[in-house]
């Protein structure tokens, strides 16, 4: 994808400034600070910022179909308190403890323009933003409750960094969207293969981890914030993804990369004229990691046990029907 592409992801991300329910009615300039100090430096962009008519129309599509998304459209005239979040099941209130708006505003600029300075490519500078921004204002101003603030106080039951980032995922496939449901499975089988404690592990943990490779398709071509479920913010695979890319500098634990935390399936939403390739792309890279993992696993059974060589046309029957067997139930809508 062209510069353009993740400038016009950062801008949606953006769209709103994070402590907007702090002080609402001066957030659209506060927005349009962040989105200035967050395109800075970038390709294509003058010194003197893009003009407000360049990001406000992409902004305001891009809020209006993730508004749509998140939560029921609700009547202007009719108000509700704004000093609490509600559990999206139960209702159960959760007050908001009080916030010192200024400074509030003051880290986030801090941290948006910090981390926009770490990265001149728009891509890196993007991925930079969507994977550290709530962890950061979160370090550097824990009085406020980041994650807790809502996207709109008159149904609280979603944070508003959870609506930027789709925001940020709807702002390219406009305006024709899809949605592409990708589903390793049926996965009873594969599981009650096992035969040891060990072996239930491994069999779900390859299961997430070729889901992954997968989801990684759609990650690094329109970012990862387009796959919708499961949420990839934190992800072991793909905090250990975004290391090796130089977005984050922590590497996964060991132990946290062994957790199969990704389930069978994903969801995303992807321009409609790209889904049927995407779909192609993530069933042909899970193919190909699952015979790099078993060429692996072969040469090291040979290498301690030669005479098992003897029994390649066997592996290679299995070995081929194993795939088949899972993928025979992708789904692409």
């Amino acid at each position: 994808m062209n510069s353009t592409w993740w400038q016009r992801k950062i801008v949606a991300l953006l769209h709103d400034p994070p402590d907007k329910v702090l002080d609402i009615p001066t957030h659209k300039e506060r927005a349009s600070v962040l989105m200035q100090t967050a395109l800075r430096g970038l390709p294509d962009v003058p010194p003197t910022g893009v003009p407000e008519a360049a990001w406000t129309d992409v902004a305001k599509k891009a809020d209006t179909v993730a508004s749509a998304a998140d939560r029921l459209n609700f009547p202007k005239d009719l108000q509700a308190p704004s000093d609490c979040v509600l559990h999206p099941l139960s209702g159960q209130k959760m007050l908001l403890p009080s916030a010192d708006p200024q400074r509030a505003s003051e880290v986030q600029a801090e941290v948006i323009r910090d981390l926009s300075q770490k990265a001149n490519e728009p891509q890196k500078r993007f991925l930079l933003l969507w994977r550290c921004l709530e962890d950061e204002l979160a370090k550097r101003e824990p009085n406020v409750p980041w994650s807790l603030l809502p996207a709109d106080t008159r149904i609280p039951d979603h944070p508003l960094l959870q609506h930027a980032r789709v925001a940020s995922a709807f702002v390219n496939c406009l305006p024709n969207p899809a949605t592409l449901l990708f589903a390793i499975g049926p996965v009873q089988g594969f599981i009650a293969a096992a035969r040891k404690t060990r072996d239930l592990w491994m069999g779900s943990f390859l299961l997430s981890y070729l889901t992954w490779h997968a989801i990684k398709v759609i990650a690094e071509q329109l970012g990862p914030d387009h796959v919708l479920f499961p949420s990839l913010l934190g992800q072991p695979l793909v905090d250990f993804w975004l290391c090796k890319e130089g977005v984050v500098t922590q590497k996964p634990s060991s132990d946290r990369l062994r957790l199969a935390t990704l389930p069978n399936r994903f969801f995303a939403v992807v321009p409609a004229e790209q889904a049927e390739e995407l779909a192609r792309q993530a069933e042909k890279a899970v193919r190909e990691e699952w015979k790099r993992l078993a060429e692996k696993v072969w040469q090291e059974i040979c290498q301690k046990v030669p005479e098992f060589a003897k029994a390649k046309p066997i592996w290679e029957r299995q070995l081929d029907a194993v795939p088949r067997s899972l993928l025979g139930d992708l789904q692409v809508e």
